[in-house]
C-alpha cells in the first residue's frame, strides 16, 4: 500500500474519531465506544467480503464486488492512454476501433440503461472510477471508503427514526446495524452501501428542514437512489413523500399532525427493514 492509500486510511480513521467524539452522533443510547465497535465490525465484514470474492469466488466477471471495479479499471486506463476514446465511451458515441477495443473489455458498462426498471450499473462504475486516482487501483481503499459512507448513512437513518420513535431507539440501532443481511451487504463494495448512504442523506435533509438548496440535494439523492436500486426507491416513495410534505408544511397547523407523522414513520421503518432483509 502506497503513501496515498495510507493517507486515505488515516483520514477515514480521523473521521471515525470525529464521529465517535461528536455530540451530534454520540448519545446516551449510542455511546462512543459502541460507534467504534460498530464501525470496526463493518470493516472486518468488508475484509471478509473481499476475501470471499478474491480467494473463493474467483470469477471476477460475476463477482458482485469486482465486476464494476474491473470496468472502472478499464475506463481509468482508457482515460490515461486514449482520452478521446474515454470521452467517446462515456458519451455513448463509439467512433473508432480503439473505442471499441476498450468498450468490449467491459462487461457491465453497456448494461447501464438498457431497461427502465433495471438497476443502474454505471453509477457503481463511476464511483470506483472517481476513486482510482487516489486509490491507485487498490480495491481495499474503495472498500474502506464505501464502508464509511454506509456507516454514515446508517447513523443518519437511525438518528431520524429514533427521534420519531424514541422508545424504540436501541431496537432500531440493533435492527439497522446487527441484522445479518443489512450488516453484511452494506459493509461491502456494493450498491447496497450507496443505497443506505443516499437514504441517510434524504432523512438528514428532511430532519433539518432548513434551506431551499438542501431540497435540491434531496432531489439529487432521490434520483441517484432511483437509478441505483429502482425497486428500493419505489418502496420509499410513499413514506418519504409524506415526510417531505410534513417538512414543507411543518409550520402550519394540521390536526393530529404528530400522530400522522408517527404512523408514517412506523410504516417507513417496516418498509426499510423489510427491503433491507430481502435486499439480497
Amino acid at each position: 500500500m502506497g503513501w496515498i492509500q495510507w493517507i486515505i486510511a488515516m483520514l477515514v480513521g480521523i473521521m471515525l474519531l470525529w464521529v465517535s467524539g461528536s455530540k451530534y452522533f454520540v448519545r446516551e443510547d449510542r455511546p462512543a465506544w459502541l460507534l467504534r465497535l460498530l464501525f470496526g465490525i463493518k470493516v472486518l465484514l468488508a475484509l471478509a467480503f473481499f476475501g470471499m470474492y478474491t480467494f473463493y469466488y474467483q470469477d471476477r466477471s460475476t463477482a458482485d464486488m469486482y465486476k464494476y471495479y474491473d470496468d472502472a479499471v478499464v475506463l481509468f486506463r482508457c482515460a490515461k492512454e486514449q482520452t478521446a476514446s474515454f470521452i467517446h465511451i462515456i458519451s455513448g458515441d463509439l467512433r473508432s476501433s480503439t473505442d471499441s477495443l476498450y468498450f468490449n473489455q467491459m462487461n457491465h458498462w453497456k448494461l447501464g440503461y438498457s431497461r427502465l426498471f433495471e438497476n443502474n450499473h454505471r453509477q457503481m462504475i463511476w464511483f470506483n472510477l472517481i476513486l482510482m486516482p487516489v486509490s491507485q487501483q487498490n480495491i481495499l481503499v474503495h472498500c474502506l471508503v464505501m464502508c464509511f459512507l454506509s456507516f454514515m448513512g446508517l447513523l443518519w437513518i437511525h438518528t431520524f427514526l429514533s427521534e420519531q420513535l424514541p422508545h424504540k431507539s436501541r431496537l432500531l440501532l440493533l435492527s439497522l446495524f446487527m441484522l445479518p443481511g443489512p450488516m453484511f451487504w452494506t459493509s461491502a463494495l456494493l450498491k447496497e452501501s450507496l443505497v443506505v448512504f443516499y437514504l441517510g442523506i434524504c432523512l438528514l435533509i428532511l430532519r433539518k428542514q432548513q434551506k431551499t438548496w438542501m431540497y435540491m440535494i434531496l432531489a439529487l439523492a432521490l434520483i441517484l437512489l432511483f437509478q441505483l436500486k429502482t425497486y428500493f426507491a419505489l418502496a420509499m416513495v410513499f413514506p418519504l413523500g409524506v415526510m417531505l410534505l410534513d417538512a414543507v408544511v411543518g409550520n402550519k397547523r394540521i390536526k393530529d399532525k404528530k400522530h400522522i407523522t408517527k404512523q408514517c414513520t412506523k410504516i417507513f421503518c417496516v418498509q426499510v427493514q423489510t427491503v433491507c432483509i430481502l435486499i439480497k
